[in-house]
């Protein structure tokens, strides 16, 4: 199989680490492709040394086990054909005696290690693969790692790849670290962009508005937090210095011991939180970006509650914006997969989802990401970018949009850490108005219409074509791009407005 460059540096770093450790790589970069080229270098190591491999396989979900099986089928058709790759999960149990076993976690917590066990009593070495590693550190699905207990003194035989965009998790260095070893690589967003292995991206942060109704709720229960954590900071004396972050996990804690004033305040901190993300603008925002976006563009829709998602679907469908389809888990198994079948090969154009799509599953390519609402986790929030950043023939670069209330506690960046800015632009929403503010960008649009009004004063026709492609352009990320994409969308442009539209962009790019 043919690998990138990181993959390849990966795989030595992973074979001077005794063919163990922890790789922490971006969404849509391949890793998949890595984890099958790692079972192909031991397997050939071992088998020079005359030793044969069994690769085991664990994965959080039935859909993963499937694009696994999938995977394995494609750059290995003559295992696939010999033996077959086994499943094991729910009602499916395949003979776990092949080369290749594909589990889902929740089937594989007492059942993986007496595996292994027979494998090393049969005379096999094991590699062991935990995709989305991050999902292991639990009290429950850490029994993954019983053998660690159980098969001692086997440990040069077996050997261990974990895999996760985002691998930090609570029990990081207590379980992850000591059970597969360090990190051995890293492969972040903007080195995957450098390097091409995904697309390129922008983030558009969207301040929204409350309604006058939902800020006096608001207010109202931010005093009431307020007073709470006062009376916490007192009775529990030890929240004083910490940070926010640390407060809430530590007053969390209190609340599972059914501490009432800890459990009054999370509750409170719940209901806030509701107001925000079910905020009236989210779905006005949201439509109203999609009708300025190019109706070639495929969209995919984050919403944080599935009733949301069920009331913009209900707006959306049968009107201007294109055939929608929605993901979540209150549909059937065929719904949704139908949904990801009709937007993969185009029939729709949006996908709406929750939760469901956040991570593991292999979505189909999309320009344009909106996080109608979400929480407030680093992990989601990767994921949810990942998405859309996964490379195809007909894209460029990836937008997000990113809709958070202004008078709320809300991250008003998504990423609070991403270090380059020139990968950010900002919206406002006005919802009376249906309208966007985009203030660098009016900036260059004012000075670009003082000059057309200079060169062609008299001209309306001009005027208005002029005044159509800026409107256009201000939720886009058009006027970021370099000059020479710009000048290659004029030369394979199909009609004259969509020439003009990026001779537009092109002057916006000059003077930006």
């Amino acid at each position: 199989m043919e690998l990138y460059e990181w993959q390849k540096e990966c795989l030595k770093n992973w074979a001077e680490n005794q063919y163990n450790g922890i790789v922490n790589v971006v969404t849509g970069a391949g890793k998949t492709v890595l984890a099958l080229a790692a079972i192909s270098l031991l397997s050939s190591v071992l088998k020079s040394e005359g030793r044969r491999l069994r690769a085991r396989i664990v994965v959080p979900t039935t859909w993963l086990s499937r694009q696994w099986k999938d995977a394995l089928e494609e750059h290995f058709p003559g295992l696939a054909e010999t033996e077959g790759i086994g499943i094991f999960s729910g009602t499916r149990k395949d003979s776990f005696r092949r080369s290749c076993t594909i589990y889902v976690v929740n089937s594989a917590r007492y059942t993986i290690t007496r595996h292994m066990k027979e494998d090393l009593e049969e005379g096999f070495d094991v590699l062991l693969i935990a995709d989305e590693c991050h999902h292991y550190g639990s009290p429950e699905n850490r029994k993954i790692l019983d053998y660690q207990k159980y098969l001692k003194g086997s440990e040069s035989h077996i050997y261990t790849l974990a895999l996760s965009a985002t691998p930090e998790c609570a029990e990081y260095d207590r379980v992850l670290k000591p059970s597969f070893g360090d990190e051995i690589y890293r492969y972040g967003f903007e080195k995957a962009v450098r390097e091409r292995t995904v697309s390129s991206y922008r983030i558009a942060q969207v301040a929204l508005s409350f309604t006058s109704r939902e800020l006096s709720d608001y207010d109202e229960l931010s005093t009431k937090i307020a007073y709470i954590a006062t009376r916490l900071k007192e009775e529990y004396p030890s929240l004083k210095k910490l940070s926010i972050a640390a407060f809430i996990k530590a007053v969390s804690r209190l609340a599972s011991q059914e501490e009432e004033l800890p459990s009054a305040y999370l509750a409170l901190c719940f209901q806030r939180a509701d107001i925000s993300r079910n905020a009236e603008a989210r779905i006005g925002c949201t439509l109203s970006l999609i009708r300025r976006l190019k109706q070639n563009k495929k969209v995919l829709i984050f919403c944080e509650r599935i009733s949301q998602a069920e009331a913009l679907y209900t707006q959306m469908r049968g009107s201007v914006y294109g055939k929608v389809v929605r993901y979540h888990s209150d549909l059937s198994r065929e719904t949704r997969r139908t949904s990801l079948e009709q937007f993969r090969s185009g029939e729709a154009r949006i996908l709406i989802s929750c939760r469901a799509l956040d991570e593991g599953m292999d979505v189909p390519a999309a320009e344009v990401g909106i996080v109608m609402s979400c929480e407030s986790q680093q992990r989601q929030r990767v994921q949810r970018l990942g998405r859309i950043l996964r490379r195809s023939p007909e894209k460029d670069t990836a937008v997000l949009y990113y809709l958070y209330v202004s008078e709320s506690s809300e991250d008003r960046a998504y990423l609070p850490d991403l270090t380059d800015p020139s990968r950010i632009f900002y919206l406002d929403y006005l919802k009376e108005d249906d309208d966007f503010l985009n203030h660098s960008y009016e900036e260059l649009a004012a000075n670009l219409w003082s000059e057309a009004l200079e060169l062609f004063p008299d001209d309306d026709a001009k005027q208005h074509e002029l005044r159509k492609c800026l409107q256009e352009g201000l939720v886009r990320q058009d006027y970021l791009q370099r000059p020479e994409y710009c000048a290659q969308q004029i030369t394979s442009a199909q009609t004259q407005h969509e020439r003009n539209y990026w001779i537009c962009m092109k002057r916006l790019c000059g003077m930006r």
